[in-house]
């Protein structure tokens, strides 16, 4: 029979994986977000102006 340390560690080295590989799809996923949020972006590149606005004159219409 193992020894309760050994499943211990077996059990963390577990955790660990599952954790690193959570952490790789929430990159992966992270990266394909800001691609597509860029890709939206250009489509409208050109369009608008930036500039400071006042935010009181948006509610007063």
């Amino acid at each position: 029979m193992a020894s309760p340390p050994f499943i211990l560690l077996c059990t963390v080295a577990v955790a660990l994986v599952f954790a690193e590989g959570l952490q790789a799809k929430q990159a992966e996923g992270e990266s394909i977000r800001k691609e597509n949020a860029l890709a939206v972006l250009a489509k409208y590149r050109g369009r608008f102006t930036a500039g400071k606005f006042n935010r009181e004159e948006c509610y007063n219409r």
